[in-house]
This record gives structure tokens, C-alpha cells and sequence, in this order.
């Protein structure tokens, strides 16, 4: 903003003032942070009035005489009627950070349709990521799903704050396995990298017998002592290892059956696809997406609720505040000077002369000097 207005103006302007004027212009076309606040009741009345049976949940708290934002819970009606008769028994959990002037953290649950695409349920706004916050979440979800008996359902998330224990209180006899892909990024983090130490974890998680499970497990510890015994025999591979999921759970994960299984269909002389969960089927796929969500209408055309909500106080972080993302350990650095990788990294694509990525030989540079290479035949000696 500064280069721009000294070129197209010729005045050189401070940031602080710059900064100012932009907050200003941004004020005057969104409006304030306070306004949005004010705006929520009647969004909310406008959300459910579009798409009857949506679930939202507002919890506020005093300040003084001031009623200010703490919560809010969304499971839109056409949600979670698709995903209870068109999804398997899975269910998804993560948060995030909100990067906003007033913080706060975003959970949401998921859940896998029958084409492996993944299904939003419903999300939360909250103060802090805590047991207390994610119990508050998941009565609401319990109460919205229906789930009087969780024995048949499966939970999958990191090893989030206070997560495990909110589970086990509501949902005590539901499975609650943990994602390996977190796992590694921990993993990593312990110094235990490396492509080879990665994929030998992936083969303890991956093993479906307790001999393979032992196997992989002696394996690793060949290759890293600490990794396996300050590691993996701290953590329960009943949360992460299919070799100790029961065999229920191993059925309900994927809904197909396994190569033993397969092999003993056809010996009875049986086709496998009678045995595919029905998740999979189209008719379950089309009920999960038959149900139609409503787009609401501007705010402008809202009904106007006059309960006014004030934003969260905010509360500044200690120290100063970060302005690059925490890379992973083993993650890739961008070039000098770039903020994120180039695309040429993610292209598939390689060229057959130099053998890099991001190009093929058609438009290579070293084409030219290739052909003249070719073009060179060796020259017969003279006779003597």
C-alpha cells in the first residue's frame, strides 16, 4: 500500500497511518467486528427459518451488565439427516485456531460417505480447545445424531486437550481410535525421521494379526531402540494398531472384508460384493445428498432481532505475535524469498533430458544442447 500511493501519488506515507486507512476502508465496506456480533440472533433466526430442524446454540456470558459472545453450536437439518441415513458409524473430530481479532478456536466432526469423501456434520465456535468446550460440543451432537447406544460408533482424532475424556464420558462404549498421521508429526518431532522410520510405523499400524503386529514392532525397534521403546510401547495400540481392534471394529472401519476373508468367499463359491457393508451402494450414497440445504437471503432481508451480543474480550497472547505458520518436522522449506512452495513442486510431470520435475522435454532448456549431442556422429580415422 505504501509503494502504491508513492507511485501513483508521489507521497510517502507512514505504516502506522497506512495500517489506519485501510482498517477505516475495511470498517466502511464489512463493517465492525461489533456489528457482526450484534447480527447473530438474527442469523440464526434466519438460518433456521431456511432450513427447518437446524440446530444452533448460542452461549453467551456477563460482563458487568454487558451480555458477550462465549459459544456457538451449528448442525444444519439436512446435515445430519444425510449422514444418518446415508454415512457409515464414523465420526471425525479436529480443530483449528481462529487467526480473528477476538481468537477462538473452530471444532468440527465429520463423517465418510460411502464414495470415502468426507461429510460435515456440524462445527463450534469456542473460547479454548478443553475438556469442558468438547463436552459442551458433543452433547449437542449426541442429542442431533440420535445416538442412544454408542457401541456401534467409531471415533477418530488426535490426542486433542480434554477429547479422550469427553468421549469416554458420553460415549462409553464407543471405539475411539487415533489418527497415525498425527502420530507421526509427533513422532518427527521426538527425532525419530526419516522415510524409512516412517514407513516402518505405518506397518505397525497397518498390521491386522498380532504375529504381523510383533513382526513390525521387532522391525522397528531394529532400525530405532528409542523410537520403539519410548514411543510406541507408551502408547496403547489399541488406539492406533489394527492388530488389537476387535474384530467388529475391523469390519465397521472399512466395510469390506479382508484377503482371508475374500479367499474363504471363493472357496465356497461366493462372490465378495454380497459382503460390501450396503454403506457402499449408490442407494445409500443418493440418501446421503438428498436432502436439500436452503442458501439464506443478505442480511439486509433478515428480521431484525434486537438482542444485542457484544465480541469476546480480547486477550492478547504473551510474547510477540508469530507471523509465519510452525512448520513440521521434515516438512519442506520454500526457496529463499518465497513464502510457500512454488507449484513446480507439487507437479507430477518430469522432463526425460534432465530428469527434474515441473517441466517435460518439450519446453526443457537443455533440449538444444541435448540434440546437438545426438546430432554429433564420430568421425571415421584416417587411414594410415
Amino acid at each position: 500500500m505504501q509503494n502504491a500511493i508513492n507511485k501513483d501519488f508521489g507521497m510517502s506515507l507512514g505504516y502506522q497511518m497506512c495500517y489506519r486507512a485501510r482498517m477505516k476502508a475495511k470498517k466502511l465496506a464489512q463493517g465492525s467486528y461489533e456489528d457482526q456480533y450484534n447480527l447473530l440472533e438474527s442469523y440464526v433466526h434466519e438460518l433456521k427459518k431456511r432450513n427447518p430442524g437446524t440446530s444452533v446454540w448460542i452461549q453467551t456470558e456477563l460482563d458487568g451488565e454487558i451480555v458477550r459472545f462465549k459459544r456457538i453450536y451449528i448442525c444444519i437439518a439436512s446435515l445430519k439427516m444425510g449422514w444418518r441415513e446415508g454415512c457409515r458409524l464414523y465420526i471425525g473430530l479436529d480443530g483449528c485456531h481462529l487467526k480473528t481479532v477476538h481468537k477462538g478456536q473452530l471444532l468440527s466432526t465429520v463423517g465418510i460417505e460411502g464414495n470415502n469423501g468426507i461429510y460435515p456434520i456440524a462445527w463450534v465456535i469456542v473460547e479454548a480447545e478443553s475438556r469442558e468446550s468438547w463436552t459442551w460440543f458433543l452433547e449437542f451432537l449426541k442429542a442431533d445424531l440420535d445416538i442412544h447406544h454408542s457401541g456401534h460408533y467409531t471415533f477418530m482424532s488426535d490426542k486433542q486437550k480434554g477429547l479422550e475424556q469427553a468421549i469416554k464420558e458420553l460415549f462409553p462404549d464407543a471405539s475411539h481410535r487415533h489418527c497415525v498421521r498425527h502420530l507421526h508429526n509427533n513422532f518427527k518431532t521426538d527425532e525419530h525421521t526419516g522415510l524409512e522410520l516412517k514407513q516402518k510405523l505405518w506397518a505397525v499400524a497397518r498390521s491386522c494379526t498380532m504375529n504381523t503386529f510383533m513382526e513390525a514392532m521387532e522391525d522397528l525397534k531394529n532400525s530405532s531402540l528409542s523410537g520403539w521403546q519410548y514411543w510406541c510401547l507408551d502408547r496403547p495400540a489399541i488406539h492406533w494398531s489394527k492388530s488389537h481392534f476387535d474384530h467388529k471394529f475391523k469390519w465397521d472401519v472399512s466395510g469390506l472384508p479382508c484377503g482371508h476373508a475374500i479367499a474363504a468367499i471363493y472357496s465356497k463359491g461366493m462372490t465378495s460384493d454380497d459382503f460390501v457393508d450396503a454403506f457402499y451402494s449408490k442407494d445409500m450414497y443418493m440418501k446421503a445428498y438428498e436432502p436439500i440445504m436452503h442458501p439464506i437471503t443478505g442480511a439486509k432481508e433478515w428480521e431484525k432481532i434486537n438482542k444485542p451480543i457484544a465480541p469476546p474480550l480480547y486477550r492478547r497472547q504473551p510474547w510477540r505475535p508469530k507471523t509465519a505458520r510452525t512448520k513440521e518436522p521434515g516438512e519442506v522449506v520454500p526457496p529463499p524469498g518465497l513464502t510457500k512452495l512454488p507449484k513446480v513442486y507439487y507437479s507430477q510431470v518430469s522432463c526425460g533430458i534432465c530428469k527434474q520435475k515441473g517441466h517435460n522435454k518439450r519446453t526443457c532448456l537443455n533440449r538444444n544442447q541435448a540434440q546437438a549431442q545426438q546430432n554429433v556422429q564420430p568421425q571415421a580415422a584416417d587411414p594410415m
